[in-house]
């Protein structure tokens, strides 16, 4: 007898699945055979201690689920996704202020000091058109009369009086 059919022998045993005649021929077997004794003996025990822990006292039930936990750790974590994601923008701004301060210092010399005046030769500020009320801060008018009135110093400039012409070398005015 090979040694599969013999443990699914046994288990059967063990059982109590074993019609009687089979049962016969394997203990008339076991008898000669020491070893598979043994082994029938172990299993046998196995199948005692199973039925006894499956057997001891009713059978427990779970606790409830709890669902009301699940969802107040799921707002709770999307409240601390949220809180992370306006903590760092907020800490990007310090640094970006904290960075321009470090790079720029405030000093009273450079503190509330209006930039120079452009103004053309032979005006004044106040003459100016460019410095009219009503041409506003952002006013295209104002800016070009403004740059206009300046002189630049003599240098070379390229000149293109068409996107069409080829651009060449000439002299500033």
């Amino acid at each position: 007898m090979d040694s599969e059919t013999l443990d699914r022998l046994m288990l059967d045993r063990g059982l109590g699945a074993l019609p009687p005649d089979c049962e016969a021929l394997l203990v008339a077997y076991l008898e000669t055979r020491t070893k598979a004794a043994a082994a029938c003996r172990e299993i046998e025990q196995t199948v005692d201690l199973a039925r006894r822990a499956l057997a001891e006292g009713p059978a427990q039930s779970l606790p409830a689920f709890p669902a009301d936990r699940l969802m107040r750790a799921r707002q709770s974590y999307w409240v601390r996704r949220v809180a992370k994601g306006v903590v760092g923008v907020a800490a990007s701004i310090l640094i970006g202020f904290w960075t321009h301060a470090m790079l720029f210092p405030a000093t009273p010399s450079n503190l509330h000091q209006p930039g120079p005046a452009l103004v053309a030769q032979g005006e004044s500020p106040r003459d100016s058109q460019a410095n009219r009320e009503d041409a506003g801060f952002w006013s295209g008018r104002r800016l070009y009369e403004q740059a206009s009135g300046t002189q630049r110093p003599f240098s070379r400039r390229v000149i293109w009086d068409s996107p069409v012409s080829t651009p060449h070398a000439g002299d500033a005015i």
